[in-house]
This record gives structure tokens, C-alpha cells and sequence, in this order.
């Protein structure tokens, strides 16, 4: 009895797979068959900049998917161009454009192939190819040029279409990145090592003369004299003006304004509270250490404070 519910159990598992089983295999052959295109291709994703005109493209690997895909006098053509985002960005859009003085031969066994570049686009012909294998050959030393007043930070595709097929399809979806180009700021090592009431400071080790030391407050901060101390930093200028008694610092793109006995200080217009209010001692005008090192980003950990021998030591990196 047990045989016989162990075969009737079978029998119906096998009844019910079926059915199933015939349906999935039926739907991969529809996708394989819709999705085929003539060929396959390869590239790395090429990095260039927003100011860069040329862009040199290092290869593309073509591939045939099937054994006649190549026919004599067969016609690939390639563009590139971002994705639109929507009807109007397609109005607008620029495409990079290959730019192929002279047309380029390549061989491969019994593969013949030329290309070269017209309106922008690559034209790749096939003029001879095996029909009794699967053929590959490679695009090399290729230049992309980009026009810099319309740049566009983003990907930018690569499309493909045939002489024996108009539409244009994306092959390469990130083949090409445009980024902004930011320019390496140089910085150099800054070393500076004041001493309260002491007439002189060093800097990289070389001293220099102040013609007021520095000095503590009576809230406790090391006062630091503005333009002597400023002016070590490298591009750094300092204006006086004496009817308003203010300071003002120039330092790179930043504007800095101090008016004496004031609790603020302005960076680039925006107001920032002092630690200490600016204070006057015989002509010049004394700001705290905290605050000197906020106007040039000095990190915390960038200051030492020696209470034993009341000296402040600054060791950072600052823009040449």
C-alpha cells in the first residue's frame, strides 16, 4: 500500500511541475530573442573635466553575437551624448563629439575593418569578416572633443545604430564623466611661536620683531597683534583705516573687518562674535589667539599653549 501511494504522489508531482516548467523556459527564449542586438561592446569609463576640450577615449572592444552578424561593407555608427532628462534637456543637450582626422584600417586574420569620423559621430565599416566564426577587434587612440563653453557635469553615454538598422541604442552607459576641475591648492608648513611680553616672535624658526608683544587679557585670552602676526601668512594684506580705527584683512578671497574695542569681527560680510573685543595697545590693534586663527581656519589641534613659559605655538599648513 505504501508503494502505491509513494508512485500515485510522484505521478501527480510530476503532472503539476510540468506545465510550470514548460512556461519558464518558453519565457527566457522571448527575452534572449528581443534583447539580441548585432553586437556587443566594451569600454572603461573615461574620467574628464568640465575645462577639458580633447578627451582621449584609450579603446572599444566590438563583438559580433553571432557568426554572420559581420557582412562586407556593413555600417556601424556611434555617438555619444547624455541621457536626456526630459523633451527640453534633449532640445538643449550637447553631445560630445569623435573627432578622427583620417580614416584608420584595422586588420584581424580575415577581418577588415575601417573607421573615421563624420558630423560628430564614429563610422565603423566592415569590409571583410569570417562568416564561419564569431569575430572581435578593437577601436583604439580616439579623441572626443567637448565644447567647454556648454559643458554639462554629468554621464554621458555611448549609442550605436547600423546601416541595416536606424534605431540608435545605448551600448556603453557610462562611458563618459565630466567633472568639475578644481585646481590643487599648494600649502606650505607654517611655524610660529610667540612669547607673551616678549618684542620679538619666530616664524619657521627665523625671528622677527613686534613692536607691541603680545600680552593676556583681563578675561585670560592671548592677545595677538594684528599686522604682524597676519602679515607672516603668505598673500595676506592688512589696511588701516584710522578715522573709523578699523583693520582689515585681505586673504585670498576672504575679507576680514575689525573696528577696535568691537565685540565682532566681519568674515566676507557674516558677523562672527570675538572671544575677546578688539583692543588698541600703543597703535596697534590686538585681537585674541582664538579669533586670529578662525580668520585662517586654524584647527584647535594646530595651537599649543605652554602656561609654564606663557608661549603659543601655531604649527599648521597654509595655502602658498
Amino acid at each position: 500500500m505504501k508503494r502505491i501511494h509513494k508512485f500515485i504522489s510522484i505521478i501527480c508531482f510530476i503532472i503539476i511541475s510540468f506545465p510550470m516548467t514548460g512556461f519558464a523556459a518558453e519565457k527566457n527564449v522571448e527575452i534572449i530573442s528581443d534583447s539580441k542586438y548585432p553586437i556587443t561592446v566594451e569600454a572603461e569609463r573615461t574620467v574628464a573635466f568640465d575645462n577639458q576640450e580633447l578627451i582621449p577615449i584609450d579603446e572599444i572592444l566590438i563583438k559580433e553575437t553571432s557568426k554572420d552578424t559581420f557582412s562586407a561593407n556593413q555600417e556601424f555608427i556611434f555617438s555619444v551624448k547624455n541621457k536626456p532628462l526630459s523633451v527640453e534637456d534633449e532640445k538643449n543637450s550637447f553631445n560630445l563629439m569623435f573627432e578622427q582626422s583620417e580614416s584608420v584600417k584595422n586588420f584581424n586574420n580575415n577581418l577588415k575593418v575601417e573607421y573615421k569620423s563624420a558630423d560628430g559621430n564614429l563610422i565603423v565599416t566592415i569590409k571583410e569578416s569570417d562568416p564561419n566564426k564569431i569575430e572581435s577587434f578593437t577601436l583604439t587612440n580616439l579623441t572626443l572633443i567637448q565644447n567647454t563653453n556648454r559643458v554639462r557635469l554629468r554621464t554621458y553615454s555611448l549609442y550605436a545604430s547600423s546601416n541595416s538598422d536606424t534605431e540608435v541604442i545605448p551600448v556603453v552607459s557610462d562611458f563618459v564623466e565630466i567633472e568639475e576641475h578644481k585646481l590643487q591648492v599648494e600649502k606650505e608648513k607654517l611655524d610660529i611661536k610667540i612669547q607673551i611680553n616678549e618684542k620679538t616672535f619666530c616664524v619657521n624658526e627665523i625671528e622677527k620683531a613686534l613692536k607691541v608683544p603680545a600680552f593676556i587679557s583681563k578675561n585670560g585670552y592671548t592677545m595677538l597683534p594684528i599686522r604682524e602676526v597676519t602679515e607672516v601668512f603668505p598673500g595676506t594684506k592688512v589696511l588701516w583705516d584710522n578715522s573709523r580705527k578699523e583693520a582689515s584683512i585681505l586673504y585670498g578671497y576672504d575679507y576680514v573687518s575689525i573696528i577696535a574695542r568691537a565685540n565682532v569681527m566681519h568674515i566676507n560680510g557674516e558677523e562672527n562674535v570675538l572671544k575677546n573685543a578688539a583692543e588698541v595697545h600703543d597703535g596697534r590693534m590686538f585681537v585674541s589667539l582664538r579669533d586670529m586663527c578662525r580668520i585662517y581656519n586654524i584647527p584647535s589641534e594646530d595651537i599649543i599653549w605652554d602656561n609654564t613659559t606663557q608661549t603659543v605655538y601655531i604649527t599648521t599648513e597654509v595655502q602658498k
